[in-house]
C-alpha cells in the first residue's frame, strides 16, 4: 500500500494524504483457514450453550455435535423410497380421475388424505428431517449421552453398562450411533428411525446420534467413555 499527496491542509500546513493502490504491489492476505475456524468455533459453541443447561454438576462434557442436515437418506430408504413412489402415484391416479370423470365431491374428498400422505412420504418428510437436525444437537459426556432438539426437550440416556452400536455411512463420512436397544425388541419399532415418520415408531425407539459428519472426534470421545 502506497500513499498520494493529493493536497495541502492551509492550517498548520499539513499534508493530507489518501491510500492508492499500486498494481502488482503484495497486499496483505486474508487467510481463509482463520475464517473457517471461526465459523467452526461458533458452531461449537452454539451446540454447547444449548446442550449446558442441561449438565449435571459433575458430568464432564466431552463432545458436542449436529447431524448433518444435507445427508437425507438412510437404510430403510431402500424400502421407503420405493413404496412412497407407489403410494403416492396411485393416489394422485386415482385422484385425477375421479376429478376428470366428474365423480360427486364426495369421493374427490375421500382421496385428498391419501394424496397428502403420498406428497408427505416423497418429499414432505426430508423436509421436516432436515428442519429437526438443524434444530438438534447431540452432547456425549462421561455419564450420559444427550440429545436436545430445539430449546427445551431433551433426550438422554446413560452410557455405561448398555450396548452401544456404531455404524459408519458406505463413504465413511458419517457416523450412527445407537445407544441400546428397542425397548420391545421388535424391528417394526425401530424401522422408522431417521426417516422423518418418526410418529408411526411406538416410542421404543433407543437414543441415537444420527448422521454425524465428525466421525473422529465422536470415535474418539465414545473410547473414552469405554475406559
Amino acid at each position: 500500500m502506497a500513499y498520494q499527496v493529493v493536497g495541502l491542509a492551509v492550517i498548520g500546513l499539513h499534508v493530507i494524504t489518501q491510500p492508492t493502490e499500486i498494481v502488482g504491489a503484495p497486499g496483505p492476505s486474508v487467510p481463509r483457514t482463520g475464517i473457517v475456524s471461526l465459523r467452526h468455533d461458533a458452531a461449537v459453541d452454539d451446540v454447547r450453550g444449548q446442550l449446558t443447561p442441561y449438565l449435571l454438576s459433575d458430568e464432564v462434557l466431552l463432545w458436542t455435535g449436529r447431524p448433518d442436515p444435507t445427508k437425507h437418506l438412510s437404510r430403510i430408504d431402500i424400502f421407503m423410497v420405493p413404496f412412497s413412489l407407489m403410494w403416492g402415484g396411485f393416489a394422485i391416479f386415482w385422484e385425477s380421475g375421479v376429478l376428470v370423470s366428474g365423480a360427486p365431491v364426495l369421493f374427490a374428498l375421500f382421496g385428498l388424505p391419501f394424496v397428502g400422505i403420498g406428497l408427505y412420504f416423497i418429499f414432505g418428510r426430508f423436509i421436516v428431517k432436515a428442519r429437526r437436525k438443524r434444530q438438534t444437537a447431540y452432547g456425549l459426556t462421561d455419564h450420559r449421552a444427550l440429545v436436545a432438539l430445539g430449546a427445551g426437550a431433551l433426550s438422554e440416556t446413560p452410557v455405561q453398562h448398555q450396548p452401544i452400536d456404531q455404524r459408519r455411512s458406505r463413504d465413511g463420512k458419517h457416523l450412527t450411533v445407537t445407544f441400546g436397544r428397542p425397548a420391545s425388541g421388535s424391528f417394526a419399532g425401530s424401522s422408522f428411525a431417521n426417516t422423518g415418520m418418526e410418529f408411526f415408531d411406538r416410542g421404543n425407539l433407543p437414543l441415537a446420534f444420527y448422521d454425524v459428519p465428525d466421525v473422529v472426534g465422536l470415535e474418539s470421545a465414545l473410547r473414552r467413555v469405554g475406559r
